[in-house]
This record gives structure tokens, sequence and C-alpha cells, in this order.
């Protein structure tokens, strides 16, 4: 037999919180337009230390229920050919009313977030799931023999109206899936990881 490919993954994840509307200690907090938003940027490494043959690289964020997903990004189909590549582009703005000064002074926060990149002759697919989010990119026929690190890029918007739910369990999840042929019977899992991340915010103004 042949050498089998070595995956590493490296995945980390940026998160930002921004309470809007109405100061977290509102009892009326929704009533009054409260809502919390929690900024996701993804970020890391995927790294294939043999052979790509056809595989698909997914991760999965499945988060409670009293989180809602609002978007992700970059969306399945939102790609734009170069060639046999794919060039993405994420742009994610947004105003937060916010406050500060124990809660007496309102200001606007402007959340911002931009980045571009490019997919080696594969298509990136991203699209927000009941459960929260999911994104994956599959090398084919193509992409026999490629090897190398492949860059982990995305962004998630997810929103509450209850500042009481924290802190919240989010169970990040990514795998390898092979096929080795069209026929189905030729597939395989190479490898999957999970971990739960308890998030907790201290509300200040």
């Amino acid at each position: 037999m042949g050498d089998w490919k070595t995956e590493k993954l490296t995945w980390s994840v940026d998160l930002y919180k921004y309470v809007t509307g109405a100061e977290p200690s509102d009892p009326n907090f929704r009533q009054n337009g409260g809502v919390i938003y929690i900024v996701m940027v993804h970020r890391g490494i995927a790294n294939n230390q043999n052979n790509a043959r056809s595989n698909e690289y997914g991760y999965r964020v499945t988060v409670p229920s009293t989180l809602s997903t609002v978007l992700h990004y970059p969306a399945t189909g939102s790609g734009t050919p170069d060639g046999e590549n794919w060039d993405y582009t994420i742009s994610f703005k947004q105003n937060m009313p916010m406050f500060n000064n124990g809660g007496n002074s309102p200001f606007n926060f402007q959340a911002e977030y931009q980045q571009n990149f490019t997919r080696i002759l594969v298509e990136q697919k991203g699209a927000v799931i009941p459960t929260g989010v999911e994104f994956s990119w599959e090398y084919h026929d193509k992409t026999l023999g490629l090897c190398g690190s492949w860059p982990i890029n995305g962004l998630t918007l997810f929103k509450t109206q209850d500042p009481t739910i924290f802190p919240v369990t989010m169970k990040f999840e990514a795998w390898v899936y092979e096929r080795w042929g069209v026929r189905k019977g030729y597939e395989r899992n190479v490898g999957s990881a999970n971990t739960d991340v308890s998030v907790g915010f201290k509300f200040t103004a």
C-alpha cells in the first residue's frame, strides 16, 4: 500500500460581542429593542501533508436555540471564477447603537470586517443551518497529488434578545471526508474532531 496522507488542522475563532438598543440590565431589554450580536471571525490552516485526492474539508458551529444565526460569509455561490480558481470577498458592516458612561451616553459604533482571498481549484460552500452554521470546500480530480496548507476563512453573525442566556455552549466540529471514486461505497471518513466551548460575557457600559 502507498502512504496515506496526514491531516493537521488549526482552527481559531475571534469573537466580538455588541450589546445594542438597550442596557443589558434593563428588565425590558427585548421590549425596548435590545439585541446582542456576536460576530465570529474564522481563521486557521488545514494542512494536508501528502495527497489531497478527492477530499471534503468541513466545519460546523452548533449553537443553542437561544441564539439565532443571522448570516455567514462567504455563502455558497458567492465566489467569482478566476480561471480554475475562485475569488472571495468577505464584506461585513453594521451599525451598532450602544451605550457607555454607565449606560448614560448612547453612541453608534460601526462594526466592520473586510477580507479578500482565493481558493485554488475549488469553490467554498457556506450556509446557515437550523442549529448554527456549516462551511466546507471539496477537492476533486484536478487536485489529485496536490498537497499543502489551505487557509480557513469565514465570518458568522449570531444574535439574541435575552442577555440572561450567558454563558452559552458552542460546539465546534471539523471533518475530512474522502471519496475514492464516483461509485457509492468508494468513500470514507478520514477523520473528525469536535470540542465544546463555553462563551460567557461580562457586560460593562
